[in-house]
């Protein structure tokens, strides 16, 4: 059943240039300290927490850095189109996006948290590595263009590649999260379902199919799970943001178009509440969880 009471109870950001305003803002991670950081357009912008005395939270605009690859003489586009905080080695890696036949990404940044860079790696072998996470020392990429994942270390060595197979199909791969187990959970947009494999690169399981009830899945963009293991998936088409048992089981929904939800991409999980970056909307709708 849809959760009326766990609408959105906060939000920040609205549309424009200046500090603290979003451009298609993209995804969403935080670090240990609780700092936020917006994937926006051509920036990373940084973002800190306050409770008033009221004990109403208001997040306050801390700085930004730009995304910028020198190597690439394409326009760069957006910058980046993804966000992840790597506690292991406190950084923030992300893969820069260009302009060639369509989105292009194939180089991975790892910046310190004040936005200096401290190294990247470039694999001239992917095409659109739109997407990422991290799981310590590995690098995972989902490439949108070639229907596959793959799998670096920080150094960018490659060290394996997940493609489509006889028990799964793979099409335009999305977001990537890592589950309580270390298990890869991948929004397959193409196929409007979520695959996941073991961390081992075995396939696993899958659930979803298209259509517009609860529990059905279209065009999958986002995903996160939960301290319970709920699978977290935000929805492109239906414009909102659903829950799952790991099985498949659908358990709740939250958030959708009455809320202000348009397009809902990267979303974080943390302090008990989710964070769904709205592209459409330019701001990040808070919901306690």
């Amino acid at each position: 059943m849809y959760e009326a009471s766990l609408k959105h109870i906060q939000v920040f950001g609205e549309r424009g240039k200046q500090p603290g305003q979003f451009e298609q803002p993209n995804d969403i991670t935080a670090d240990d300290e609780g700092r936020i950081y917006v994937a926006d357009l051509h920036r990373i912008q940084i973002f800190t927490s306050v409770v008033d005395e009221d004990l109403n939270i208001e997040y306050c605009y801390k700085g930004h850095f730009v995304v910028a690859c020198p190597e690439y003489k394409q326009q760069i586009w957006g910058g980046t189109s993804c966000i992840v905080y790597n506690s292991s080695h406190k950084e923030l890696v992300l893969p820069v996006v260009y302009k060639a036949c369509g989105l292009a990404a194939r180089t991975i940044q790892f910046h310190h948290l004040d936005g200096t860079l401290k190294h990247q790696f470039t694999n001239s072998n992917m095409a659109s590595g739109l997407r990422i996470a991290v799981n310590d020392d590995r690098v995972l990429i989902s490439d949108w263009t070639l229907h596959c994942i793959f799998i670096h270390n920080r150094e960018g060595e490659c060290l394996h590649k997940i493609a489509s197979s006889d028990l799964v199909a793979i099409e335009y791969p999305y977001f990537i999260c890592i589950g309580h187990h270390g298990d890869i959970i991948v929004s397959n947009y193409g196929q409007n379902n979520i695959i996941t494999f073991d961390k081992k690169y075995n396939f696993k399981s899958k659930f979803g199919c298209p259509g517009h009830k609860l529990g059905d899945i279209k065009t999958p963009t986002g995903v996160a799970v939960d301290k319970l293991g709920h699978v977290i998936v935000a929805e492109k088409d239906n414009k909102r943001v659903q829950f799952f048992r790991s099985d498949g089981t659908f358990v709740k929904c939250i958030g959708n178009s009455e809320d202000g939800l348009n397009w809902p991409k990267g979303m974080l999980v943390h302090n008990d509440s989710l964070y769904v970056v709205d592209n459409v909307s330019n701001n990040v709708k808070v919901f306690d969880i």
